[in-house]
């Protein structure tokens, strides 16, 4: 009887099927001011604004050739807000700060999986001191790796 339990607890473990990505991304994609995919040639940092962790976290130092980011998506705030910087050289940058406004849609999966949330995009805006212009390319944010927003660059 008990080996029976033990072996009926470890089947319904092994059938559960939690996301293995427990936090959804944003994908951002760099264009020229004229569409076309590049890579920045100079290296990117971001930086997330997050009241709920009481201090800002750089998440991207120093990238090198990036012509995408992958940012993860806060749970449950509106807005996110981040800092994206050029290094122009070793001691001089340039930086934008960049809005996604969001609605957040919990997403249930199995009682014992982490708490996962999809969102969808309602509107982007930033600063403009390199960013020309942001574009929502795709507005539902899941775990599908297409492209959310372009960020287009007016300088590079």
């Amino acid at each position: 009887m008990v080996m029976m339990a033990v072996g009926m607890s470890a089947t319904g473990c092994s059938s559960i099927e939690c996301n293995l990505q427990g936090r959804v991304v944003c994908h951002y994609e760099f264009q020229d001011r004229n569409g076309n995919t590049m890579q920045s040639q100079l290296p990117v940092s971001v930086t997330l604004h997050r009241p709920e962790a009481e201090t800002d976290s750089v998440f991207i130092n120093r990238q090198a050739n990036a012509a995408t980011l992958d940012i993860p998506m806060s749970y449950s705030l509106t807005t996110d807000t981040m800092t994206l910087t050029l290094h122009l050289t070793e001691s001089t940058s340039v930086s934008d700060m960049m809005f996604v406004t969001k609605e957040n849609r919990p997403v249930f999966e199995e009682v014992d999986c982490a708490p996962r949330y999809n969102h969808t995009i309602t509107a982007v805006s930033s600063t403009h001191n390199f960013i020309d212009s942001l574009i929502i390319n795709n507005k539902q944010v899941n775990n599908n790796a297409t492209k959310n927003i372009i960020i287009r660059l007016a300088l590079q």
